[in-house]
């Protein structure tokens, strides 16, 4: 039930937001660490590059111990200005020997490719601290799909509705993540190379 925070992208800019997220977490039964990368501010990110390089980088090397969920703040810009500077081998076999899950979407879609790209460790389009978690109003579905992918050892996704009306069963690594993100990756080495996989995307206005 360790949950560890990173700030890789964007400023958390309401304060109280931020503990409206920790307490929900805390509540949930999450024992938080590393609280301070949600209230760091340089410019336009969560802190400077090298606190955000840390946040990854501290666990890659065993400065801090591997936790069971690795959660975003929020997304952004700037993961990608980070991802030279760590050490995805390890940080990918500490993550494998404790199971550990990540979650995060937008920005951290680069911290997520990195990780598969590199390490082959899967990860989580899923919610984040500030995002999602620190909201006025919590989704009931989000907590809930939250609580289940994090206590449970298997996952089912159901989906109501398809835009294809005959849908045949297809099998694959399901990657993708913010589309901006990874057509900025294209060509660099944190672009993950999956042969007859399953791509998803997501952004707004592109």
């Amino acid at each position: 039930n360790t949950l560890y925070i990173f700030a890789s992208s964007g400023v958390c800019e309401d304060s109280a937001s931020v503990q409206i997220g920790l307490d929900r977490l805390s509540s949930a039964g999450f024992v938080i660490s590393n609280h301070v990368a949600a209230y760091r501010r340089f410019q336009r990110f969560a802190g400077s590059d090298a606190e955000r390089i840390a946040d990854l980088q501290n666990i890659a090397s065993g400065s801090v111990e591997t936790p069971k969920v690795l959660m975003g703040t929020r997304g952004g810009y700037g993961a990608a200005r980070l991802l030279q500077h760590i050490d995805w081998g390890n940080l990918g076999a500490r993550m494998r020997e404790m199971g550990t899950l990540l979650f995060g979407f937008s920005d951290v879609t680069a911290i997520q490719l990195a990780l598969m790209g590199q390490s082959g460790v899967p990860s989580f389009s899923g919610p984040m601290l500030y995002s999602d978690f620190g909201k006025t109003t919590l989704s009931i579905y989000t907590m809930d799909s939250f609580i289940r992918t994090t206590t449970s050892t298997s996952l089912t996704v159901a989906v109501p509705g398809y835009q294809m009306q005959r849908v045949q069963p297809i099998e694959g690594i399901l990657w993708g993540g913010n589309l901006s993100v990874i057509a900025s990756l294209v060509g660099s080495p944190y672009m993950p190379r999956i042969s007859g996989g399953i791509l998803f995307l997501e952004d707004v206005s592109e």
